[in-house]
């Protein structure tokens, strides 16, 4: 009895200590019900949301929200910071670039190595990006192109 009891405090305990607390690093990432782009969209969350982490797969973290924590989902995991992000001052918290950056996934300084390594310009990226396109029109154009097998996925 007291082995299985030391059992389930280690199970808790090591649980603990893999969940973390971040902050959403962009303005709006998309809360999803799966880790797809084509899933379900639960909510938007805004910048400086504190979230904590329950696990990854792939480019995807799974959270919930810290002010709510019935609310939860997947994020895109480049929308995820360690450092605490303020909404008060958005200027001083991060700049437009950071976020930019951070959508891609990237830091400055890895896009400044990419770009010097594999000769890539980033310009064309950040056009399109600035665009803008809703979830609908993305599941639209993934279904029409039959990405992924996308006429076999909701």
């Amino acid at each position: 009895m007291a082995i299985f009891a030391l059992l389930s405090f280690q199970t808790v305990f090591s649980a603990e200590k893999s969940s973390k607390t971040m902050y959403i690093n962009l303005s709006p990432a998309e809360l999803m019900e799966k880790p797809s782009v084509r899933a379900k969209k639960i909510t938007s969350l805004e910048y400086g949301t504190k979230v904590t982490i329950v696990k990854e797969k792939s480019n995807w973290t799974y959270v919930i929200l810290d002010e709510d924590s019935s609310v939860y989902g997947w994020v895109p995991s480049g929308a995820l910071t360690k450092k605490k992000v303020s909404t008060k001052n958005l200027a001083s918290s991060a700049s437009a670039s950071e976020i930019a950056l951070a959508g891609k996934g990237f830091s400055a300084s890895i896009e400044d190595e990419y770009a010097r390594n594999y000769e890539i310009n980033f310009n064309d990226v950040d056009y399109i990006e600035s665009l803008g396109v809703s979830v609908s029109q993305n599941e639209d154009f993934i279904k029409s192109g039959n990405l992924n097998g996308a006429s076999n996925e909701n």
